[in-house]
């Protein structure tokens, strides 16, 4: 058993405990008994600073974890408000810019009437910084989204070239504007893949309007083909350009976001930085990758491999 005392001078606690033995005769009848007694307040106090260390603990967690429990329910609220935020100002940014987009595409259509060569060029530059502000808004849109982990991928049965040919359309007269060419190769057959068709088309037009941004002279090419060592469906996406390049000490900074490379040498060059990372996150949504090869002054190379 184990007993608390107090000392008789201090009146400190000391714990004894006590073995209690039976002493027997040679036929086994009890003749005594005997004890051994040991001191154990070291012992008794060390377990008593780790029980309250244990009881300090239990307490610590259990309000961390209601300290973590409120932060996630205000984190949430917080995504909440912010997914609203999002889709009302994203209805409310994009209405009337794609209202002067499109008026502005009107007037230079000269179908209200005729324009002087000043109104044209003053329209023409409305048109390019409304469609400027538009693609920025998609892109914090998108890139909000995506953080948010509210990006989903709807996957269907996608041709490649058709969405090769949307995107050289839709870049040949920017292309053709800087003096450039703008080539495409794809093969004869067509390539299906299963992904989602409007974030293959973002990657594409990403990748190739970089390659045109960064292209002053020469050309830019955009290619199409299958995996050339892969049994399993897919496709591969070049965009090729002989370009400014990249310094190969700004190249790891390539895909973060909002990072301009070279952009206080080449202040001529408009952007938010957000191009390629968005690219990037989208191509891991689908499974897929984005590399580049590139020598400053030489031009660069985009490669987007996509599973099948």
């Amino acid at each position: 058993m184990e007993i608390r005392f107090r000392h008789f001078r201090t009146g400190a606690p000391i714990w004894v405990i006590y073995n209690v033995f039976t002493l027997r005769d040679d036929t086994a009848n009890p003749i005594a008994f005997a004890t051994v007694s040991r001191d154990i307040s070291a012992r008794r106090l060390a377990e008593q600073a780790l029980k309250d260390a244990n009881e300090a603990l239990e307490r610590n967690v259990a309000e961390r974890t209601a300290e973590l429990r409120i932060a996630k329910d205000r984190a949430e609220e917080t995504d909440r408000l912010k997914g609203e935020f999002l889709a009302h100002m994203s209805h409310e940014l994009r209405t009337p810019l794609n209202a002067i987009i499109g008026f502005t595409g009107t007037l230079l259509l000269k179908l209200p009437g005729p324009l002087n060569s000043d109104q044209a060029r003053q329209l023409e530059t409305i048109q390019t910084s409304a469609r400027r502000l538009l693609a920025l808004i998609n892109d914090l849109l998108d890139l909000s989204k995506i953080e948010a982990g509210k990006t989903e991928a709807y996957l269907e049965l996608v041709e490649c070239r058709q969405v090769m040919r949307d995107v050289h359309e839709s870049l040949a007269n920017e292309a053709r504007r800087k003096g450039i060419r703008f080539e495409i190769a794809m093969p004869d057959e067509a390539l299906m893949l299963r992904t989602d068709r409007r974030m293959l088309r973002q990657i594409v037009l990403d990748l190739v309007g970089n390659a045109i941004k960064f292209t002053d002279q020469g050309r830019v090419q955009i290619s199409l083909s299958k995996p050339a060592s892969s049994p399993s469906p897919g496709a591969v996406i070049c965009a090729e350009d002989t370009g400014i390049g990249i310094r190969s000490e700004d190249q790891y900074r390539l895909f973060e976001s909002f990072t301009r490379i070279g952009a206080s040498r080449d202040a001529k060059t408009e952007g938010t930085g957000l191009g390629l990372h968005l690219s990037q996150r989208l191509a891991r949504l689908l499974g897929g990758t984005i590399t580049f090869q590139s020598e400053h002054a030489e031009g660069s190379a985009f490669i987007s491999r996509c599973p099948g």
